[in-house]
Formats: structure tokens, C-alpha cells, sequence
């Protein structure tokens, strides 16, 4: 009975059919204690207890109806009949006792608000335009080093997926845990050569190491100006000097 009190809390009264166990001293002064109203039926008057009487009788017809005493059948049978709304209150025992119905195979059928919700975010998240990343365990990435401000990438291999957008990495320096934004998948080559790679020039945010002398160096100082095409031709536009005001002599 503690436990059931610690898990569901301290009842206003507790009715029973009268029996010794319940009259002794013992339990009226756990009553007492407990601010508990005790109400006791006259003897040989099982309706005095009907609610009790009736719940006993609901699964001897279980029990007689399937000709089995399995454990997880009853369980079953119970999960069933708890989310079943009675006739009387016209809601389930389960939402009377903890204010909400519990999770049935028939909550497949008609998805929940929440579950809507986290279907329209991922879908928001895919679509959301920016580029995709595909990190794998095992794949050779360039990670993020804020040891020091000389070398911003360091190599490393995937070793742990810990979520859906952060890993754990392998590098010379030890295992460090990093973002997806701030991990970048490069191709699978050399590792020394890599890592000299980044110590020159960091990872093009689309992935790829670029090269030296190619001329997108993103820190040189002859870096060529990037050309945007709008796809169509702009029309040529006339100017001309504006007509400002000038004295007029009207007795001409």
C-alpha cells in the first residue's frame, strides 16, 4: 500500500469489505496519519464494494472467455481496457487516474499533434537550401582546431556517430567532438598530404581542398574579383542634364 501511495498519492478514503486486516489498530492509526477517510462495508454485503466487486468481475470474464491464464495476455487485456472510455464517465481510466490516455497500437492509425509538428520540421529542415552533409563513420574529414589561430583545419577520421549532427573525430592531437558545421567530408587521399594541404589552404566550404596557385585562395592579395551573372542583359540608361527654372521677361 506505501507503494502504491508514493507512486499514485495519498487517497482521500479507502472502502473495503470490512476484513480483519483492515479493522486492526495498525491500520486505523495509518488512517489517522495520514488524514485518510476509512469506510468499511457491513459484512456479507459484497455490493457495499461494488467498484471493486466490479473490476474482479471484468477479468473472471477475461479469464473464462479465453481459457488462459497467460501474463501477457492480461496485460494486453488491460492496456486495452484502461484506454477504453466507460459508459458511465465517458472517459478512459487511464486519463481519470493520470490525465491523459496512454500510447496504443490504435495511435498509429491518427498520427498526434506532436508527431505532425516533427514531421513539418524535418521537412522545413531538407528544404531548407542549405548544403547537405553525408558524414559516415570512417570518412576522412577536415574538422575545426581552435588550439591555434594558424591552423584553423586539422584531419581527422570519423569514429563515432554521438548524434544526428555531431561526431566524434580521430586525429593526431586525440578524439574531439565536433559538429556537423563544423566538420567538412573531403576525399578519400593520403592523410600527410591532406594535412599539409590545410595547413596552406583551408577547406573550400563545398568540400574540396584547393589547390595552390589556382588562384582561389581566399587570403591572397591577388585574388580575381568573381564576375555575377543576373542571366539577362539590363537596358542602357539616357541621362541628361535636368531643366532648372531661368527668368522669363512676360512683356515680350
Amino acid at each position: 500500500m506505501q507503494e502504491l501511495f508514493a507512486r499514485f498519492g495519498v487517497p482521500k478514503s479507502i472502502t473495503n469489505d470490512g476484513a480483519k486486516c483492515f479493522t486492526g489498530t495498525e491500520f486505523n492509526t495509518f488512517c489517522v496519519n495520514g488524514n485518510i477517510k476509512h469506510l468499511a462495508g457491513a459484512p456479507f454485503r459484497p455490493e457495499t464494494n461494488g467498484a471493486a466487486k466490479s473490476g474482479v468481475k471484468i477479468v473472471k470474464n477475461f479469464f473464462k472467455k479465453n481459457q488462459t491464464t497467460s501474463a501477457t495476455l492480461i496485460q494486453k487485456f488491460l492496456l486495452l481496457y484502461r484506454n477504453t472510455p466507460h459508459s458511465a464517465t465517458r472517459q478512459t481510466p487511464a486519463k481519470l487516474l493520470l490525465g491523459r490516455s496512454t500510447r496504443t497500437q490504435f495511435d498509429m492509425l491518427i498520427p498526434s499533434t506532436k508527431d505532425v509538428v516533427s514531421d513539418h520540421q524535418d521537412s522545413q529542415i531538407k528544404r531548407h537550401g542549405k548544403r547537405q552533409h553525408e558524414i559516415q563513420q570512417g570518412d576522412t574529414v577536415a574538422v575545426r582546431d581552435y588550439r591555434t589561430s594558424e591552423n584553423k583545419w586539422s584531419i581527422g577520421t570519423v569514429t563515432k556517430n554521438v548524434g544526428k549532427q555531431a561526431f566524434e573525430v580521430d586525429t593526431e592531437a586525440g578524439t574531439w567532438k565536433r559538429h556537423i558545421d563544423q566538420t567538412i567530408k573531403i576525399p578519400n587521399r593520403d592523410s600527410g598530404v591532406l594535412e599539409a594541404e590545410c595547413s596552406v589552404n583551408p577547406p573550400d566550404p563545398r568540400g574540396e581542398i584547393v589547390p595552390e596557385g589556382t588562384g582561389k585562395d581566399t587570403d591572397g592579395p591577388d585574388r580575381e574579383p568573381e564576375t555575377i551573372s543576373t542571366g539577362r542583359a539590363r537596358p542602357t540608361r539616357m541621362k541628361r542634364s535636368p531643366d532648372r527654372y531661368t527668368t522669363v521677361d512676360f512683356r515680350k
